[in-house]
C-alpha cells in the first residue's frame, strides 16, 4: 500500500525455470502483463532490446495467439529483464487466464523471431487474480 497516492498495487504472479509471469496493477488504469526472462543483464543487449520492436505474445488455452506491443526493463536486482505490457488487451488477457482450464503461455518475439516460449500452469491461478480483478476495480469498468 502507498500511503501518499493511498492506492494498493495488486500483483499475481507465477513462475517456471527461472521465468516469472503475471500482473500487476493499482487500478484499470495501469494493469501490466510481466514477463521476466533470465537473459544476463548487459550494456549490448539492453541497448538492443530498447531499440527492437518487442511484442509479447500470449496463448490461453487452445485460443488464438495475441500480440502486444511491450518495453524493456532491467529487473531492481539489476540482473535479468522485464518485459511489459500495458494495452487495453490485459484486461482480456487477466480474466481469460483466471477462466483458463489447460495453460498459460507466453513469448517474446524481436525481429520476427520468437524467444523465451513457456507455457505457466494454471493451476491455483484463479483465486490470486479473481483478487487483482476486483483490487483493482477491472470487472467494474465494463472491460470484458
Amino acid at each position: 500500500e502507498d500511503p501518499f497516492e493511498k492506492k494498493k498495487t495488486h500483483i499475481a504472479m507465477t513462475a517456471k525455470t527461472g521465468q516469472l509471469a503475471g500482473f500487476r496493477c493499482s487500478t484499470d488504469d495501469d494493469l501490466a502483463l510481466i514477463f521476466t526472462i533470465p537473459e544476463k543483464v548487459s550494456d549490448q543487449t539492453t541497448t538492443m532490446l530498447k531499440l527492437a520492436d518487442l511484442k509479447l505474445l500470449v496463448i490461453i488455452d487452445d485460443k488464438p495467439k495475441i500480440e502486444l506491443v511491450a518495453f524493456v526493463e532491467v529487473t531492481p536486482d539489476g540482473n535479468t529483464y522485464r518485459i511489459e505490457a500495458h494495452e487495453g488487451a490485459v484486461t482480456d488477457i487477466v480474466k481469460s487466464v483466471a477462466a483458463a482450464k489447460k495453460r498459460f503461455a507466453l513469448a517474446a518475439e524481436m525481429a520476427g523471431r520468437t524467444f523465451y516460449s513457456t507455457v505457466f500452469s494454471i493451476e491455483g491461478s484463479r483465486g490470486p487474480l479473481t483478487k487483482l480483478i476486483q483490487g483493482c476495480q477491472l470487472a467494474e469498468q465494463g472491460k470484458s
